[in-house]
């Protein structure tokens, strides 16, 4: 019996798919998934820190100023002596003197023989720009600076960077095998002949997966064969987290795999959704903890599919905190299934946020995707024939 989208993602969710840690060094980690909680080991910044160029005084300065030294980054703290007549040039990034109070930008004085005056309009006045910044005014020592969930992207990694952390513990990413089967199917770079098609599935299965930060994938093309197919399943689950299969999951007179994955003791969760297309995806799992997704051959239908529970319950698994499903506007009606969810290719809108251009195609037209960014989910609406979601609707929109 089939099932609805909404208790297959249940089912995906409850099957409590988990991946482990391991320590990389922070040059290996950008994209990867933190998967701990970072404190700030010292204050940071670690001194009172100047901001920009200029020269350092007292609050209670009286110009003109003898400079008596230069502070510069990398530098010792240095002491400016006592007294309203003195002052010490500063570099950005220096150490704020000990006993100096503000900060007077290059751009505010005239420097002339050994002397500093305030240009002219000037004045001796507290602003944010004339202070340093404080010690610990970023964090304080012990301070959470991370969150576990979290991708490591540029900024994240200079604050790793910036608080001595070399090696981060991040989540695995998990080994992927991908079972491509069907007798038409040939290479790439070979000609076609009668009754043949292209492999296509596994690459754009593939792009889907390494957009979202899964790289490690081991693909392998399967005959329509049954000792075959049961070959290859039982081979692949030897070396995997997570076995995905495009084809052969239906019920023609050619799809072995169900029964090849019954007979290496995965275990069917589910075999049929509700849903256009892809409505013979099947989902199970494994003693080893492992999960299968048996994809249809349908390209559109395995996009859709992998988009919709592949990746995030991949993304659930590493403990990410911020996952790629989101919430849009569609720009005009669209109709509803009475019984199934339909899976509808759009594009984003670059000038409205939220907003996203459907694009209606049909469910073996993978040429019309190119361009797009995604699909959204158009829940049934059950027992009403004809019926739309109407221009302005919110609905899940699942990146691709």
């Amino acid at each position: 019996m089939k099932i609805s989208t909404k208790e297959a993602e249940r089912h995906v969710k409850a099957a409590g798919f988990t991946l482990g840690s391991e320590k990389v060094p922070l040059s290996e980690s950008f994209g990867r998934i933190l998967a701990e909680d970072l404190v700030a080991e010292a204050d940071n910044p670690p001194f009172d820190r100047v901001t920009l160029d200029g020269v350092v005084c007292r609050k209670s300065a009286k110009f003109p100023l003898e400079i008596v030294g230069c502070a510069r980054a990398g530098g010792k703290t240095l002491t400016l002596p006592e007294g309203d007549e003195m002052c010490m040039e500063a570099m950005t990034g220096a150490s704020m003197p000990k006993g100096a109070e503000l900060i007077i930008p290059v751009e505010e004085i005239d420097k002339k023989d050994g002397f500093v005056t305030l240009k002219d309009g000037v004045s001796l006045t507290i602003s944010p720009k004339r202070v340093p910044f404080w010690q610990g005014e970023d964090a304080k020592k012990g301070d959470l600076l991370l969150s576990k969930g979290y991708e490591i992207k540029s900024a994240t990694a200079a604050v790793l960077a910036g608080n001595g952390f070399d090696t981060v513990l991040v989540a695995k990413i998990p080994k992927i095998q991908m079972l491509i089967t069907g007798d038409e199917l040939v290479a790439v770079n070979q000609k076609l002949g009668d009754g043949q098609v292209r492999r296509s599935n596994d690459t754009m299965i593939a792009a889907l997966l390494a957009n979202a930060g899964f790289t490690d994938v081991e693909i392998s093309l399967v005959r329509d064969d049954q000792a075959e197919t049961e070959r290859a399943v039982r081979e692949a689950l030897e070396k995997c987290d997570v076995l995905l299969l495009s084809g052969g999951v239906s019920k023609g007179n050619f799809d072995y795999v169900p029964a090849a994955l019954e007979k290496s003791h995965v275990k069917k969760i589910f075999h049929g959704v509700k849903q256009r297309p892809g409505s013979p995806l099947f989902f199970g799992t494994t003693p080893k903890n492992q999960i299968v997704f048996g994809l249809p051959g349908n390209p559109l239908a395995a996009l859709s599919s992998a988009a919709r529970y592949l990746i995030p319950c991949l993304e659930q698994a590493q403990g990410r905190v911020m996952p790629s499903v989101q919430t849009v506007l569609l720009d005009k009606a669209v109709k509803a299934h009475s019984v199934s969810s339909r899976f509808v290719p759009v594009c984003f809108d670059l000038h409205e946020r939220g907003l996203v251009h459907v694009k209606e195609i049909n469910a073996g037209d993978l040429f019309s995707t190119a361009g797009t960014d995604g699909l959204v989910e158009i829940l049934p609406l059950e027992g009403e024939k004809d019926s739309f979601y109407q221009k302005g609707q919110s609905v899940d929109f699942y990146k691709w």
